[in-house]
């Protein structure tokens, strides 16, 4: 936990941190156009930053590595 210099915003800490970089040291352009080379779909949540900006000008923010995204199946079609 790190304690703001005065006049530094939420937004001024975040924009100073973030993008966090490469995850893997690899060039991400390339690397992204290999695996859609091996994927059938598209992977979603690569990586980036997911978090929160709080009314009373407090944040708390991590760095997406690996993430599940499980998403409820459809309800089923009526026939027609």
């Amino acid at each position: 936990m790190g304690v703001r210099r005065a006049g530094v915003s939420a937004v001024d800490c975040i924009r100073a941190a973030f993008p966090g970089g490469s995850m893997t040291g690899a060039p991400k352009l390339r690397t992204m156009a290999i695996i859609d080379t091996h994927e059938g779909a598209a992977r979603g949540v690569y990586s980036g930053s997911l978090g929160f900006i709080s009314f009373n000008d407090t944040f708390d923010l991590n760095i997406v590595i690996r993430t599940a995204v499980i998403t409820p199946p459809a309800p089923p079609q009526a026939a027609a």
